[in-house]
């Protein structure tokens, strides 16, 4: 008879196993940033508020946005 090997060691993946994935950082907005908007286009930040920011944008419309607003962006 032959002796048998020793088996492998399974490597068993889990959801714990995985480093944790870490959330982008939310965007800050300062007065007079220069914005763009998937929709409404290029814009300025007229104004700061701690939980919305009011963008300008040309033809002189203005838009709040709550924060974090995933359409708009810091140039």
């Amino acid at each position: 008879m032959k002796p048998r090997r020793a088996a492998a060691p399974r490597s068993f993946s889990s959801p714990l196993d995985r480093a944790p994935e870490v959330a982008p950082e939310p965007e800050t907005f300062e007065l007079d940033d220069q914005v763009s908007h998937d929709q409404h286009g290029l814009g300025v930040v007229s104004a700061v508020e701690p939980t919305s920011v009011v963008v300008t944008f040309r033809g002189g419309e203005r838009r709040r946005f709550q924060l974090p607003c995933s359409k708009l962006y810091r140039l």
